[in-house]
C-alpha cells in the first residue's frame, strides 16, 4: 500500500472506529475508480452474510430484490435497480416470480434461486417463501414498516438541486427511525434473534428473516443521493465540480485555503450526502467534511476536519482525531492544534483534493 492509499486507509479507519454503518466515508479518487474498472456485482452485506442460507419472505410479499444487490461498472456504483441493463431470472415462478425491473412476487410456500446478471457476471441467492403471518406484527415491525412508506414516497426519479436537500432529510430521517428498532430488526428489514448458550451467555445478530423486504428501498435511496454527490462533491477528485485552490497559509490553529470560485450550494449539499453523520441536521449554507492532512515533519498523517460555508472562498481546516471519553463511554471528535513549524501537505499531488500542496506553520 502506497502513498495516498495509506493516508485513506487511516482516515477511514479513524472514522470507522465510531461509525457503525456508513455508505460513502471519503470521495473515490480518480486513481481508485481507474483501479475498479472491472465490472463487480454482488450482494450486500445483509444477504451475502448468510453464505448459502436462503432468505426468509411472507408469501405475498413483493419488493425488488435488486435492491439488496450492488454493481460497480468501472467506479460507477450503486444497487442493482439502478442499472437499465441488469438481468433477473427465478429458476422457480411458480413460487417466487420478478420482473425486468427486479420486482420480487413470493406467490407460494417453497423455495427458488433467484439470478442477477450484468454485464457477463452472474450472482445467484435462495429465497424460501414461508406462509403469510409467519413473522409476528411486533412493534418494531410495524415502525420500520411506517418508516420506509414514508422513505419510498421521497423517492425522486433523479436527484437534482431541487430535490436533494428534501431527500437527504428523507434518507437521514429514516437512519434515525429504524435506529430505534435496531435491537429487533436491522435498517435494511431483517429481524434479529437472540442465541442462548449453555454458560447461560447469549448474543443478538441478524437472522435470514426478512419481514420487511421494501425497506431495500433505502439502498436504492442511498445510492441515488451518492450519485448526486459524487458528481457535485467539493473535495472527490470524480468531482467536475471540485474546489480549486489559489493559496494556502497555516497557523497552529487552523490551515486556511483559500479558493478560485465561491463554494456553491451543491457543494453543500453534496457534503451534507457524503457525511451524514456528521452533518445531522443538514443546511443549504454550511457543512463539515473531512481532508487527509500530512505532517511532512513528523512523518504522521492526521485527518483534517474541513468547515464549508456557501458564498465563501475560504476553507478553513483544523486537525481532528476521535479520543475516548470515560465519562461519555464513547469516542468523540475532538480538534488539535498544528505544531509550530512543521510543514503539512494537504492530500496528494494526483489522487486527492488539495493536489499535494504544502503550508508551513508560522
Amino acid at each position: 500500500m502506497k502513498g495516498y492509499a495509506k493516508i485513506r486507509l487511516a482516515v477511514f479507519l479513524s472514522i470507522m472506529m465510531v461509525l457503525p454503518s456508513i455508505v460513502s466515508v471519503l470521495p473515490m479518487t480518480a486513481t481508485e475508480a481507474s483501479a475498479a474498472s472491472k465490472v463487480t456485482i454482488g450482494w450486500f452485506y445483509d444477504i451475502n452474510r448468510l453464505e448459502g442460507t436462503p432468505v426468509q419472505v411472507e408469501k405475498g410479499a413483493k419488493f425488488y430484490v435488486g435492491d439488496y444487490a450492488y454493481v460497480d461498472d468501472g467506479g460507477t456504483f450503486g444497487t442493482a435497480t439502478m442499472f437499465s441493463k441488469v438481468k433477473y431470472s427465478s429458476t422457480k415462478k411458480s413460487v417466487a416470480s420478478v420482473n425486468s425491473k427486479g420486482y420480487f412476487t413470493a406467490k407460494k410456500t417453497g423455495t427458488t434461486n433467484i439470478k442477477i446478471k450484468y454485464k457477463g457476471k452472474t450472482i445467484s441467492q435462495k429465497f424460501t417463501v414461508v406462509k403469510k403471518g409467519t413473522w409476528k406484527q411486533t412493534s418494531a415491525v410495524k415502525g420500520l414498516n411506517k418508516a420506509v412508506k414514508k422513505v419510498k414516497s421521497s423517492i425522486p426519479k433523479k436527484v437534482t438541486k431541487s430535490n436533494a436537500f428534501k431527500t437527504t432529510k428523507a434518507r437521514n430521517t429514516y437512519n434515525t427511525s429504524a435506529g430505534k428498532y435496531s435491537s429487533k430488526i436491522t435498517s435494511s428489514g431483517f429481524l434479529m434473534e437472540t442465541v442462548e448458550y449453555e454458560d447461560g451467555s447469549s448474543s443478538t445478530s441478524p437472522s435470514c428473516k426478512l419481514a420487511v423486504p421494501e425497506a431495500g428501498r433505502y439502498y436504492y435511496l442511498d445510492y441515488l443521493l451518492y450519485a448526486y454527490a459524487t458528481k457535485n462533491s467539493p473535495t472527490s477528485t470524480r468531482s467536475s465540480k471540485a474546489m480549486k485552490i489559489s493559496s494556502v497559509s497555516a497557523s497552529t490553529k487552523q490551515i486556511t485555503v483559500k479558493l478560485k470560485k465561491a463554494i456553491t450550494e451543491e457543494h453543500i449539499l453534496a457534503t451534507n450526502i457524503e457525511f451524514s453523520y456528521y452533518n445531522k441536521t443538514p443546511n443549504k449554507k454550511s457543512a463539515v467534511t473531512f481532508v487527509s492532512i500530512y505532517d511532512k515533519t513528523a512523518g504522521e498523517n492526521h485527518m483534517g476536519l474541513a468547515t464549508l460555508k456557501k458564498g465563501s472562498k475560504t476553507v478553513k481546516i483544523q486537525l481532528a482525531e476521535y479520543v475516548y471519553d470515560e465519562e461519555a463511554g464513547q469516542s468523540v471528535l475532538v480538534t488539535k492544534k498544528l505544531q509550530k513549524g512543521h510543514t503539512y501537505k494537504i492530500g496528494h499531488k494526483k489522487l486527492a483534493w488539495g493536489s499535494g500542496k504544502t503550508v508551513k506553520v508560522k
